[in-house]
């Protein structure tokens, strides 16, 4: 996907999987919207942001301001909020979950997503090649296995390259 910045202008992330992730969203949103898709954006944090799916430059500024607040501290787990939100997909939805979360418990709740009609992409942020985390090869393994289309971001590496 094309990126928010220029070509030719790098941009340097804070060496975290939360600004990994968020630069990844924001990116995904960019690229889908310029392609004319509609998005939509669930996150959880202290609390619950959902934007609903639109298009247009303007959702792209409300999608990007909440990215920007939104913080990786919530007490919820990736699965249950993939198993609440989940249920809200349609059959001409896609689900693309962006994670540095190592657990398989959401990938089975992804996979049940999928079996609905749901569309099912992830985009992994590879926690262990942030610091000390397990490793992601057993979440990745499994997303493939489940015929689910994957992006790995490691650490230093440019999100751009990544989705290539």
């Amino acid at each position: 996907p094309i990126l928010l910045w220029e070509e030719g202008h790098r941009l340097t992330l804070e060496p975290t999987t939360e600004e990994y992730a968020v630069a990844a969203a924001a990116s995904l949103a960019k690229h889908l919207l310029n392609r004319r898709r509609a998005v939509g954006l669930v996150a959880y944090s202290r609390r619950r942001y959902v934007i609903e799916p639109e298009r247009g430059e303007g959702h792209l500024v409300r999608l990007l301001e909440t990215l920007a607040t939104v913080r990786a501290n919530g007490p919820t787990p990736i699965e249950e909020v993939l198993a609440t939100e989940g249920l809200r997909l349609g059959r001409n939805s896609t689900a693309v979950v962006v994670t540095p979360s190592w657990s398989p418990r959401w990938v089975q709740v992804l996979q049940q997503i999928k079996l609905r009609g749901v569309g099912a992409m992830a985009v992994l942020v590879a926690a262990d090649t942030f610091g000390v985390a397990p490793s992601h090869d057993e979440v990745k393994a499994q997303l493939l296995a489940a015929g689910i289309p994957t992006v790995v971001i490691r650490k230093g590496e440019s999100i751009s390259a990544a989705f290539r």
